[in-house]
């Protein structure tokens, strides 16, 4: 501000000038603020993550999921992030090739129980259900699952950066939280990084950030939510909401066998030639109708047989035979007896359908035939998937997949 000079004006005229600029001056910047104040509380909320942690999570020494956990600086540290009274986001970046959702889902299942009560759990009863309905689809390595949780607001779960479920007026975010890491985490190295107030692991983050989904993959809404719930998840978090392709078909699906599939045969085509003439000769009465003179009846042409297939040769019997008793092996070595069955005294036999593609992943994994005990089908379904990715199939099967039944056996020697 350019103020007169004393030499041009009266020095009392000179202060008062200067006491109204000042005046105007302070009115106009109040009024900016109350002004930014008002547009604030109108901006819906939008989180500023001032602190990243990583950490990943490994299994039979195979890395899970590499985890990002975000807060901001109005936090009082990350561990008070666990009390549910600041915002967070928690991101798991698959890191194995292939991540069953009846692995994924119970290992939320098995977390929650150990580390938290049982009221907790009684109260967000209709929360973890829909968490549980949500985890219905397969992952694979570079997915992105993602949970974000806003005090006062709810919890929004996505997929690949993609909202799929809000469930609001919840603290569903807190106890999946806390179930990993709580009492009885995942891992203490996994609870550690995950909490440490130290800088965050460089080496992780790259990591965390290579693992992204393909191009493919990232338009893909993996599990089929409702429209309704998948806006509601996007306004949460400040984000547009997308349109949901289908979702692919899980490679677990077991289907129909060929003999299981009945064509029936379609019905005959039945033509009918044109009435003949009535002659002036014949004997019927005039305006009768003639009757037609023949019924032509089309079948459907049999289709040609299939080809059967060529009978491997003895080489070729004695090579499949030592792949699987390969694959057999590799997952012979993750098969366990679980406590819980040791301590009750369960066994049983579970018998597996595998098939696996020719770099060695899974196509397919289904029980056959379980047993009576959960705790061994699952086991049995654990030990197949810790053994992949299996050894590549070798090329002179010239197979696109390679199936085989596999029966593993429960049985308590004392």
């Amino acid at each position: 501000m350019n103020l007169p000079s004393k030499r041009s004006i009266h020095p009392l005229v000179s202060a008062a000038d200067v006491i109204a600029a000042c005046v105007s001056r302070s009115l106009g910047s109040l009024f900016t603020v109350c002004a930014s104040l008002v547009l604030l509380a109108m901006t819906p909320l939008a989180q500023a993550w001032d602190h990243n942690n990583f950490a990943r999570f490994s299994q039979y020494n195979r890395p899970v999921f590499v985890a990002q956990l975000q807060f901001n600086s109005t936090s009082d540290g990350p561990e008070s992030v666990l009390t549910g009274s600041y915002p967070f986001r928690l991101d798991l970046a698959i890191a194995a090739e292939f991540l069953s959702d009846r692995r994924f889902n119970r290992l939320w299942r098995e977390s929650l129980v150990l580390n938290t009560s049982s009221e907790q759990q009684a109260t967000e009863a209709g929360a973890l259900a829909q968490l549980y309905g949500f985890i219905n689809s397969d992952l694979y390595r570079g997915d992105h699952f993602r949970v974000v949780y806003t005090p006062g607001r709810g919890t929004s779960l996505q997929i690949n950066n993609q909202p799929v479920v809000f469930v609001g007026n919840s603290q569903l975010g807190v106890l999946m939280l806390q179930g990993l890491l709580g009492n009885v985490p995942l891992s203490s190295e996994f609870k550690l990084g995950l909490l440490s107030t130290q800088p965050s692991n460089e080496d992780l983050a790259r990591e965390f950030l290579a693992l992204q989904p393909s191009a493919a993959r990232a338009q893909q809404l993996l599990p089929a939510a409702p429209a309704q719930e998948r806006s509601e998840a996007a306004v949460a978090v400040n984000e547009p909401a997308q349109a949901a392709p289908q979702a692919p078909v899980p490679v677990t699906a077991a289907q129909p066998s060929p003999q299981a599939r009945v064509q029936q045969r379609p019905k005959p085509t039945v033509k009918l030639s044109p009435p003949s003439r009535v002659s002036s000769s014949n004997s019927a009465p005039r305006g009768a109708v003639a009757a037609p003179s023949s019924v032509a009846i089309e079948t459907p042409k049999a289709k040609p047989a299939p080809k059967q297939p060529v009978a491997d040769s003895q080489e070729m019997i004695i090579a499949k035979k030592a792949y699987q008793e390969e694959l057999e092996r590799a997952i012979r070595k993750y098969q366990t007896i679980p406590f819980k069955a040791f301590s009750r005294r369960m066994e049983g036999d579970v018998l597996l359908h595998i098939a696996v593609d020719d770099k060695g992943y899974l196509t397919r994994l289904d029980l056959a035939k379980p047993s009576r005990y959960e705790v061994l089908n699952d086991q049995a379904l654990d030990a197949v998937a810790s053994a992949e990715p299996f050894t590549p199939m070798p090329a002179s099967f010239k197979l696109k997949e390679f199936s085989f039944q596999l029966n593993l056996s429960y049985d308590l020697v004392y």
